[in-house]
């Protein structure tokens, strides 16, 4: 990745806590309290912060899927999409 050094090793802690580097917090301009988002892939972890568009997309399925689930007599869907919340 352009702009860091070719081994930057961040270590998990018991809790399940990583530090976010220096460097890559300064690069993304993120701050205390910002949400990131993990996406596994083939053995992979991206990280990316949060942003605007993630979250209306993600509160518009959500609303999707209460009104299919309503309609098919199933109660809403358990809530999962408003614990993300804009840090922008």
């Amino acid at each position: 990745m352009r702009g860091f050094p070719p081994i930057d090793v961040s270590t998990l802690t018991a809790k399940g806590q990583v530090t976010v580097l220096k460097a890559a917090r300064e690069a993304l301009g993120l701050r205390q309290g910002d949400q990131l988002i993990w996406e596994l892939e083939d053995g992979s972890v991206r990280v990316r912060a949060v942003s605007p568009s993630d979250l209306a997309y993600l509160q518009g399925l959500e609303r999707g899927l209460n009104e299919w689930s309503n309609q098919a007599g199933r109660g809403s869907v358990p809530r999962s999409v408003h614990t993300l919340q804009p840090s922008f």
